[in-house]
This record gives C-alpha cells, sequence and structure tokens, in this order.
C-alpha cells in the first residue's frame, strides 16, 4: 500500500488546437513523475508556460490527463473531488457575497443546515485572522484580505489537499511576504498537504519542503530540490541563512539554462 499521499506517474497532457485544416497537437506535459507525502508541501517552480497550472487542474480532476495517472491516497482520480481544493491566483470572490457569505458558499450543495455552515465557516474565517470582517464585502477588502478569504473558503470544505496556483502573485511585495508566512502559520496548523505554483524562486524555497523545477513544454520535471530548513520558519533568518543563497543560485542556474524562461528575480 503507497505511503504517498499524491503519485503523479508518467502524467502527459495534450491538447488539439486550431481549426479543422490547421489543427496541432501541443504538448503541455510530458512523462511527469512526483510523489508528494501526505501532509507535504511541494513548490512547481517553470518558465511561463511550462504545464505547471495544467498539472495543478489535472490533479484537481478539472481537465483529463492524456498519459499515465494521477493517484490519490492510492486511487486513481476520475474528476474533481472534496478532498481536493484549489486556490486561485485570482480570488474569484462573488461581490454580493460578505466574507462569511462567500466562506459558506462550498457548504450549501453538503451541509443543510444555515447555522451549521456559518459554525463552520467562522472557524475558518477566525484561522485566517477575519473574524472582524466576516460582514465586509471584497471591495471593502485589501487584496491580501480577499485572497485570505479564498483560502478560508478552500478550508471550509476540510479538503486534504490543497491546490494553490500563484495565489499571491496578484499581491505586492509586502503583503505577498505576510501572506507567505500566514500561509505557513495555517499549513502548520491544519496539516493539509499543498501543491504550490509559483514564479518566484524566493517564495518556493521560504515556503516548501521540496521544489519541482519543470522544462518549457512540453513540461517536465527537470529537477528536485530538498528545501533545508525545518519549522516554524522565521523570513528575516531563512532568507538570510548562506544555504538559501546558494540554494537559489543552483535553482537559477538550472531555469537560467532554458532560454524561454520568463522569471524575475
Amino acid at each position: 500500500m503507497s505511503t504517498s499521499k499524491i503519485e503523479i506517474d508518467g502524467v502527459g497532457k495534450s491538447y488539439v488546437s486550431g481549426k479543422r485544416r490547421d489543427r496541432k497537437v501541443v504538448n503541455a506535459l510530458q512523462g511527469v513523475n512526483l510523489t508528494i507525502a501526505p501532509g507535504g508541501f511541494v513548490s512547481l517552480l517553470g518558465p511561463s508556460g511550462c504545464g505547471k497550472t495544467t498539472l495543478l487542474k489535472c490533479l484537481d480532476g478539472l481537465i483529463p490527463i492524456t498519459d499515465g495517472e494521477i493517484r490519490v491516497g492510492g486511487k486513481a482520480i476520475k474528476g474533481p473531488g472534496r478532498d481536493r481544493a484549489f486556490v486561485f491566483q485570482d480570488f474569484r470572490l462573488f461581490p454580493w457575497r460578505s466574507v462569511l457569505g462567500n466562506v459558506c458558499f462550498p457548504l450549501e450543495t453538503t451541509v443543510s443546515s444555515r447555522a451549521e455552515r456559518e459554525t463552520t465557516a467562522r472557524k475558518y474565517i477566525e484561522m485566517v485572522g477575519l473574524s472582524a470582517f466576516e460582514k465586509h464585502h471584497p471591495h471593502e477588502l485589501s487584496g491580501g484580505m480577499q485572497q485570505r478569504v479564498g483560502i478560508a473558503r478552500a478550508l471550509a470544505v476540510n479538503p486534504d489537499i490543497l491546490l494553490m496556483d500563484e495565489p499571491f502573485g496578484a499581491l505586492d511585495a509586502q503583503t505577498r511576504e505576510l501572506m507567505q508566512v500566514e500561509l505557513l502559520r495555517i499549513w502548520e496548523l491544519t496539516g493539509k498537504t499543498v501543491v504550490f505554483v509559483t514564479h518566484s524562486v524566493d517564495e518556493a524555497i521560504f515556503l516548501s519542503q521540496r521544489i519541482a523545477v519543470f522544462s518549457a513544454r512540453p513540461g517536465r520535471i527537470s529537477a528536485e530540490f530538498d528545501v533545508p530548513f525545518g519549522y516554524p520558519r522565521n523570513e528575516h533568518t531563512v532568507r538570510g541563512d548562506g544555504r538559501f543563497v546558494e540554494l537559489r543560485h543552483e535553482i537559477w542556474g538550472l531555469l537560467k539554462g532554458d532560454q524561454n524562461s520568463s522569471f524575475s528575480e
């Protein structure tokens, strides 16, 4: 019996694009292999268009794979499931709903009692530090606060796995760093398995236990790196550590070897 939470085994994904006469097959992913332990935090790095987000959507069951198999808890996934929740870069909150209403939303198809839904939602609103804002609407919140709502909404269904697609990419630098610290606090508190897509090498190192680096399309995992820091992590101590600098340099050397990379330091 597998001890891995997630097993990605020889996964490929192809699309057909263009009109009938000009149809082309686009290989987004090819031969992707990755295992993730229960409660692990793994980041996916790679150039734009290399298939990181595609893989995340395949993991969520939102799009089918072309080759290989993805297993969660030893079982091949057939589609979306409540054991997985997706956190997007754009917050995707309902503007007409309050914070409480947004976090309650994913519970409405499974929990009939409004009181029970609100009790569950308030638990996670408190966890992300927004108890004082549960009656506020998205336009009344900062970007960082809106993303906290998105995380609370994902947590409300109590998934085993959080799939996070550049969740802090739209935030300013200061807020982004604050949210990284907040995410680690929540992860340590909940023990969720996290798969995190980012374009930031520094962010990946600070957050992750392991980093998988993708090649340009068709996306393959060209290297994996273990991050040599335990938890909890102090941002100033970690970022100032010589091992952080060395790992950053090694990953950047790999990425810069790909002429199609589109990263910013």
